[in-house]
């Protein structure tokens, strides 16, 4: 039976902290839904993360990156074109702010085969079912992909309000605060919690001031 796992890579944001990965966690809750295998590799609090993603992808069907314009970039880059020089046939997945921002450039880079722009939770289900039945990406609002050469974006998704949307997978992160809540930890799929369990400690972690604003230098995409 062929192996129904989705490999997501969160970047770091070249700092030491961990920040949660929250927009794959709202589109893992499709996927597991739909019956997909969800592995979350975390550069910031993963020990030799590129090993771990290569290892993953062995028997996975693709590999995505959530990302904005900035130092997510650079890891970015690296983990797409390792993936892609080790696994050619497995489609390299790219959504978030970036992506959506500039998905033209975004997409021209010879490591990159899919881009989601928007809102990506329906988009990424519908993404992994074609790349399962080895089937075009033709027809999936909001997204972009390449075929004979050429980059082709279908029609823009609609936007749903976030009420209509599911809820964020959390049972897949394991929220371990610390230092003063200024620390998340995450363990992917090995230490999921249920999500009633993983819901109180989202609560408590955003209770204790774990979020923390950011700002980002505007970097791009170099071939």
């Amino acid at each position: 039976m062929r192996s129904r796992k989705i490999v997501f890579f969160f970047p770091a944001f070249s700092s030491s902290e961990a920040t949660a990965p929250l927009g794959i966690l709202a589109l893992a809750t499709p996927l597991l839904r739909a019956g997909f295998d969800v592995r979350i590799v975390d550069s910031t609090i993963t020990p030799n993360f590129r090993s771990r993603v290569i290892e993953e992808l062995k028997d996975a069907l693709c590999l995505a990156v959530s990302l904005v314009t900035g130092p997510m970039i650079r890891e970015t880059v690296q983990i797409a074109r390792l993936a892609k020089s080790l696994y050619p046939d497995k489609p390299v997945i790219l959504g978030g702010w970036h992506p959506s921002l500039l998905p033209d450039q975004t997409l021209a880079a010879g490591y990159v085969d899919v881009v989601v722009q928007g809102q990506g939770e329906e988009a990424m289900l519908e993404v992994a079912e074609r790349v399962e039945a080895g089937e075009s990406f033709e027809g999936i609002p909001g997204v972009g992909y390449k075929e004979d050469g050429k980059l082709r974006f279908n029609t823009p998704r609609t936007l749903k309000p976030i009420r209509e949307l599911p809820p964020k997978a959390y049972q897949l992160a394991d929220f371990d605060v610390s230092g003063g809540g200024r620390r998340c930890h995450f363990g992917g799929v090995v230490r999921a919690r249920p999500p009633l369990a993983a819901w109180r400690r989202v609560a408590q972690a955003g209770a204790r001031g774990i979020a923390a604003a950011r700002s980002f230098r505007y970097e791009f995409f170099k071939a």
